[in-house]
């Protein structure tokens, strides 16, 4: 028999308790000084010195690779 609290589902939306708890979380505040991740705009074009400078607000991989 499985637990209850794995099979419950918030009546509103039909989503199992232990889903919505695990993906809506608490957000926290950014700490002050923090880079915004945004990533490149190709809407612009294509300018490879800007591409690779980019890498620094990419996400959290491309932000490590631009530091090397």
């Amino acid at each position: 028999m499985s637990n209850p609290s794995e099979t419950s589902q918030d009546n509103s939306t039909g989503i199992p308790a232990i889903a919505s708890a695990a993906v809506f979380a608490s957000s926290s505040q950014i700490p002050e000084g923090t880079r915004l991740i945004r990533g490149y705009d190709f809407d612009d074009g294509v300018d490879y010195n800007a591409l690779l400078k980019s890498y620094a607000t990419t996400g959290f991989q491309a932000a490590s690779f631009s530091r090397a």
